[in-house]
């Protein structure tokens, strides 16, 4: 998409010029900005994305957070808002989340902030009253609708620069928005298409010390899909969050060598324990198979079963037994329980989870890949509306 006929393209982004309009009045006034994203590859991604467009600009974010999924919640959260307050008034950059967050962005707006959400998510009837950029809104007229957040805040950053005439160089922008949207797995036609194959080019050439670390230490030679699946997604994949910092973030702007390298060898060694929690899981949800058998999905649940954990572990099982999936972490200490959901063509699991919202605190996320709270109490009866619901809609 070059030059003119990239921005025609993109004016389409509902609400992209609001967005441009507050960006570069909080640039041009030294406004405090933060950034505030999901805790995946997208969201670091997106996350990095922002904060090195900033400095092309020659600011800074005030703070970066990452919110803490199993002590705090999915997205945009009160506990989160509370910590930040500190930084309002200012503008609250939210990516990759906050689609659902209603009365968080009131909060947030209470306290001072301009908020404005770029997100990928399934649009509800009622959204954020904020700055709200989301390919699936009504009344968007982008012509691709299924990017990855990462893949958005591309697109969106390459706008601004080129409709303010500022120098974009985006190749480390693109290997990015690449990594971003092979690990998110959205479908790879059209634009997710271009990306990816733009971004594999800069990944060859990458001046990014993080990945040419990443490159030399799991010996990246061929670049096809799956190598670089492999080699680099899956490890970006294992960086958890320490603190309200998440681990892939750190090391995708780290520039020190020696740290990069220590701080590989702790990602690969992530990676490796990520992949032994995951059989784990997937052992335990076998065995009580065995016994209790299928009943249309699985739904299973324990307080030594991390959600960091319980998407990838779904999918495994989503892949072997065809059947939605729902698997969850009980918190003692809160009395509530956290979830991951991973859904059949068939099923949708957002429309499923929207039908016996009742039970729950908070969800969202897409039609085959979802999450959930949800108070202990409320997990009989959740359970069974959803069977129902499946049941009908089979």
């Amino acid at each position: 998409m070059p030059g003119e006929n990239f921005l025609k393209k993109a004016e389409k982004i509902k609400n992209i010029k609001k967005f441009e309009k507050v960006f570069f009045d909080a640039v041009n006034k030294n406004k405090n900005i933060v950034l505030y994203s999901d805790s995946d590859p997208d969201g670091a991604c997106c996350a990095v994305i922002l904060k090195e467009a900033l400095e092309l600009l020659g600011r800074k974010p005030k703070k970066v957070y990452f919110p803490d999924r199993e002590k705090e919640g999915y997205g945009l959260n009160f506990r989160a808002i509370e910590k930040l307050k500190k930084y309002a008034p200012g503008l609250l950059i939210v990516t990759d989340c906050g689609t659902t967050s209603v009365q968080e962005v009131e909060l947030a707006k209470k306290y001072g902030f301009e908020v404005a959400i770029i997100d990928h998510h399934v649009v509800f009837s009622k959204t954020p009253r904020a700055i709200f950029i989301n390919l699936h809104q009504k009344g968007d007229k982008f012509y691709f609708k299924e990017l990855c957040a990462a893949g958005l805040v591309y697109v969106i950053v390459k706008y601004l620069f080129l409709k303010n005439k500022i120098s974009f160089s985006p190749e480390s922008f693109l290997e990015l928005a690449m990594l971003a949207t092979i690990a998110d797995r959205v479908p790879l036609v059209s634009l997710n298409k271009e990306i990816v194959e733009q971004g594999i080019e800069a990944l060859k050439i990458t001046k990014r010390p993080a990945l040419k670390v990443l490159k030399n230490k799991t010996k990246l030679r061929q670049y096809t899909l799956d190598k670089i699946n492999y080699k680099i997604v899956h490890v970006l994949g294992a960086g958890y969050n320490e603190r309200n910092i998440n681990k892939t973030y750190k090391f995708l702007i780290e520039r020190n060598d020696e740290k990069l390298n220590k701080m590989s060898d702790e990602l690969t060694h992530s990676l490796q324990v990520k992949y032994y929690e995951i059989q784990r899981i997937v052992d335990e949800v076998e065995e009580r198979l065995k016994v209790k058998g299928i009943n249309e999905f699985i739904f299973e649940g324990s307080h030594d079963w991390q959600l960091f954990y319980l998407g990838p572990a779904a999918s495994r099982l989503i892949e072997k037994y065809k059947v939605p999936v729902f698997l969850y972490h009980i918190l003692k200490d809160v009395k509530e329980a956290v979830g991951a959901v991973r859904s059949t063509d068939k099923i949708d699991s957002v429309k499923a989870m929207q039908n016996c919202k009742k039970y729950l605190l908070l969800y969202g996320g897409h039609p085959k890949a979802s999450g959930f709270r949800i108070k202990i109490e409320n997990l009989s009866d959740f359970y069974y509306c959803l069977l129902n619901y499946i049941k009908k809609n089979k």
